[in-house]
């Protein structure tokens, strides 16, 4: 019984650790799309500012 125990225990902490990689990943996906979109978007006011003079 205890043996089973430990193998559900295991089991329940394989699942968390793989959705908290889940999670990590979809953090870093936004993140980098945040960084690309402002990047464009200062990039675009760059040559706003550029091409008025």
């Amino acid at each position: 019984m205890i043996l089973l125990s430990q193998e559900l225990s295991r089991a329940r902490i394989r699942d968390m650790d793989q959705e908290i990689a889940q999670l990590q990943l979809a953090a870093r996906v936004r993140a980098r799309r945040r960084a690309r979109r402002d990047a464009q978007a200062r990039a675009a006011r760059v040559r706003r500012i550029l091409l008025a003079r």
